[in-house]
């Protein structure tokens, strides 16, 4: 809950909308219903390196130890462990609430990880639920919509740098949405952030042509390919490279066995991505 006091009269309206949904809406009276729920929920979701390596990972490893009915360690305020507790999860019923709709990054990656985990899109996947219990809100300050009040909860830990994890979500993410069929990809590809308002080459034309014409790199800009192109360009390249950051982060969609090469202006303290994924990370300092 955070206080906002509206500036103008768009902001003053939502505030309204915002305040009768508290205690009309749909999705609030579903928050506030005896289902249980998943909080997928952090102020890292809007970055693609943090939402691939820590937020999508931490999502699949809930909805895994929930379907295999494994304990479930609660913590007490106090910070002492409480009794370990199996739960009975009812998929067609369990509700997740998600980071809020009206973000490019939502578009762009959020929702498209979110639909490989519905049962409308990947009947394959044994801890799928419904598309319709998918809730979405925002930590933001009002008059976006937030997390007012809700019950009977799960909320994912945390699974930075955790092998197992972070392999799992990715290999889940390529059964989904690799095609066989697909004809446009490239051994070695070129990450460019030449449309990013920050950290991007000033010789960036000059650089890219380079790359294409000497040594057959294909350029992509991310913002311009959908997820499933970005899963199936990155299954099937051998090199990567791009600026040090999130767009060398995409490596984490490649292949064990391939490279990344990341461009730095400095020495940065190193990623373990060799360890976890089995790529070769090559920093160079320009």
């Amino acid at each position: 809950k955070r206080f906002f006091i509206p500036t103008n009269m768009p902001e003053l309206k939502q505030v309204i909308k915002v305040i009768i949904s508290f205690f009309a809406g749909k999705e609030q009276k579903q928050l506030k219903s005896d289902k249980q729920k998943i909080i997928w929920h952090s102020p890292n979701w809007d970055c693609f390196s943090h939402f691939s390596f820590e937020e999508f990972p931490r999502l699949i490893a809930t909805l895994k130890a929930l379907y295999d009915k494994k304990q479930v360690i609660t913590i007490n305020r106090g910070g002492q462990q409480q009794e370990s507790k199996i739960y009975d999860i009812n998929f067609d019923e369990l509700v997740l609430v998600a980071p809020i709709r009206n973000s490019w990054q939502f578009n762009q990656y959020i929702y498209p990880a979110l639909l490989s985990l519905t049962q409308e899109y990947n009947k394959d996947c044994p801890f799928a639920i419904k598309k319709e219990n998918i809730i979405c809100v925002n930590d933001a300050k009002m008059p976006q919509k937030m997390v007012i009040d809700v019950n009977n909860v799960f909320i994912p830990t945390q699974v930075k740098c955790n092998k197992k994890y972070l392999v799992d979500a990715m290999e889940h993410l390529r059964a989904f949405y690799y095609d066989e069929n697909f004809s446009d990809g490239c051994d070695r590809i070129y990450i460019s952030r030449a449309k990013s308002a920050k950290r991007f080459l000033v010789n960036e034309s000059e650089f890219r042509e380079f790359l294409e014409s000497k040594y057959g790199f294909k350029t992509l800009y991310m913002e311009e390919v959908s997820f499933k192109d970005k899963i199936n360009y990155l299954s099937r390249a051998k090199i990567i490279l791009s600026l040090d950051g999130t767009s060398i982060m995409n490596y984490g969609y490649m292949k064990s066995g391939g490279k990344a090469i990341a461009l730095r202006s400095e020495n940065f303290a190193e990623y373990p991505i060799d360890y976890l994924f089995g790529i070769e990370f090559l920093p160079i300092i320009c």
